[in-house]
């Protein structure tokens, strides 16, 4: 009886542990999507902080929206009636044109950025306990405490932890840890944060 009590409780450590002290490391597949969505978050941080609800993309699915809608507005002009010697119409070709180009080159360098960052393999721990949530990285470390926390949002690559405040710090986690970011929030009674957009990408 006391060996099994003893091995009950060192599965209850261990599950402890692995809760409160999780070392994030990513697959290089789904890295890329990870990264890929993360700077989108980035990118729309003030939009998603007010309405953390909606539907997320690839950072690099957005700049490449942008490419086609530039290249179609470039394919119009050239087949419509638009007169490109006219000042106008030499503004408005000169405009989607330069567009077209300052896209393409983003979408190049976000593409290198979401690359290296796989292949660094940053060694990211997270220690989650009742005060705060603690991101350690090899060169930087952030603290969150929970009533400094907006929402915790699970999206389709990520889960994000955005701050109420105006520093627009989030802490971005890969979703295969969902079960232990929801049993840290049920642990701390902090369930109210949870914002699960699963629904959305289906």
């Amino acid at each position: 009886m006391q060996k099994n009590t003893k091995l009950y409780f060192s599965f209850l450590y261990d599950k402890l542990t692995l809760v409160m002290k999780m070392k994030l490391e990513y697959e290089e597949i789904e890295s890329k999507k990870f990264y890929d969505e993360f700077l989108y978050i980035t990118y729309k941080y003030n939009s998603i902080k007010k309405n953390p609800k909606q539907k997320v993309k690839r950072y690099t699915d957005y700049l490449l929206l942008y490419v086609i809608v530039y290249i179609l507005i470039i394919v119009l002009i050239f087949v419509s009636n638009i007169d490109i010697k006219d000042a106008f119409g030499y503004f408005l070709l000169g405009g989607a044109s330069i567009m077209t180009i300052n896209y393409l080159y983003y979408l190049k360098v976000y593409k290198k950025l979401i690359k290296e960052s796989v292949k660094s393999k940053p060694k990211i721990k997270i220690n989650i306990n009742e005060d705060t949530i603690h991101y350690i990285e090899e060169n930087r470390e952030y603290k969150l405490k929970w009533d400094v926390i907006s929402n915790v949002i699970i999206n389709k690559y990520t889960i994000t932890i955005i701050s109420k405040d105006n520093s627009r710090l989030l802490i971005s986690i890969p979703l295969n840890y969902k079960d232990d970011i929801i049993t840290c929030l049920k642990k701390y009674k902090k369930e109210k944060l949870l914002i699960d957009n699963t629904e959305l990408y289906k």
